[in-house]
This record gives structure tokens, sequence and C-alpha cells, in this order.
């Protein structure tokens, strides 16, 4: 699986890490790793397959928590590109520079 790996960024003063268990992606090391801010909850929602093998309906914000196995999320929580696969991305034909 092709995680989501980028052109390396400017090095970041801030303390920005994973939230996810396990993880040592840090922004000030990490210079090939984006870091994403969780979605709001109740803005968007995703198909998910529940555990009788049906799609559900799910707010993806909620559908993150469950995956990651994360009970609280506070504003200063963000998750790595590593977490993400490369398709989970919409890129465009040139590099911006800027998160997606």
């Amino acid at each position: 699986m092709e995680v989501g790996i980028f052109t390396e960024r400017v090095k970041s003063k801030w303390r920005v890490c994973c939230a996810v268990k396990n993880c040592n992606s840090k922004a000030s090391k990490n210079l090939n790793v984006v870091f994403h801010k969780f979605p709001k909850a109740g803005e968007r929602t995703v198909l998910l397959e529940n555990y009788f093998g049906n799609l559900e309906k799910i707010d993806k914000f909620k559908a993150w928590k469950k995956l990651l196995n994360i009970n609280e999320v506070t504003p200063q929580m963000k998750i790595c590109s590593l977490h993400f696969k490369k398709t989970d991305y919409i890129l465009s034909d040139y590099n911006s520079g800027k998160k997606i």
C-alpha cells in the first residue's frame, strides 16, 4: 500500500505530533509528511461497511475516531499522512505546495 508521502516542505517550528497511538511522526522532523485536522462533526458523511457487511452512512468525524480508536478529540490533534493511502487524496497535476 502506497501511503501519503509528499515533496519535502519547510521545517515547522510548531510541535505538531501525530495523534495515532504508537506513531512517532513529528512536523519538525518528518518533512515529507503532512498533518491533517480531524473533520468537523456533522459536516460530512462516508460509507463504511458494518459488522453485517452492509454499507452504512456514518459521520466522517465519528468514522475517523472509530477507525483510529480515539475517544476524545481536541482541536490540537492531527493525523499524519502516513495513515492515509495515496488514493485518499485528490492530487492536482502540479505541485502547489498546499495541503489538500
